[in-house]
């Protein structure tokens, strides 16, 4: 509250705030005075009293809206930096499965060309599931479905897996191959 008090009344000590205070309306009231004496009476008489009164509301108001504007300043700050705040989660979120898309693209290209590689133009597709929430496994592989044509070589899923297992160190309960059928109708 005192804190409030002493920006209210804008001074190092409060006295010197409502001293400058009490001075800016006197002087005012004196400013306002003498131009009603100096000034000829008549029609412009009202006018000067209008001035001088707006003037005087003015100087007495002035502590209120200094204060009004430093809530406001302060409310504005706050808002924005909450903006900033959760603009910045969104933008991590959006990196986050951008990093991860991007990461499962590559894992699933590097076996589909390491299958081709070692059994030829079998492999027709290569999905990758990892782990994208706990701290200490992320980005380790849970699940891997891979399409191959359906061949006549002898073992082909076991031998998939076990190639997967010395290269990439995947567990073969972690592989799911499927053969696809033939597309002769």
């Amino acid at each position: 509250m005192q804190e409030t008090l002493q920006f209210f009344l804008e001074g190092d000590d409060m006295l010197d705030g409502l001293r400058s205070w009490a001075m800016m309306i006197s002087g005012v009231v004196v400013f306002g005075s003498m131009c009603e004496v100096i000034l000829p009476d008549g029609e412009f008489q009202k006018y000067i009293r209008l001035a001088i009164g707006i003037m005087l509301i003015f100087a007495l108001v002035s502590p209120f809206a200094k204060v009004l504007k430093a809530d406001v300043w302060k409310i504005e700050d706050e808002i924005s930096s909450k903006k900033a705040y959760i603009e910045r989660e969104k933008m991590e979120e959006e990196q986050k499965a951008d990093v991860m898309r991007i990461y499962k693209s590559n894992l699933s290209s590097e076996i589909k060309n390491k299958i081709i590689g070692e059994f030829g133009e079998i492999c027709k597709e290569v999905n990758c599931y990892v782990e994208e929430e706990k701290e200490g496994d992320f980005g380790e592989i849970i699940k891997i479905e891979i399409l191959i044509d359906d061949t006549d070589e002898v073992n082909v899923p076991e031998r998939i897996k076990k190639m997967l297992k010395e290269s990439f160190d995947i567990k073969p309960e972690c592989v799911d191959i499927q053969r696809s059928k033939g597309d002769n109708g």
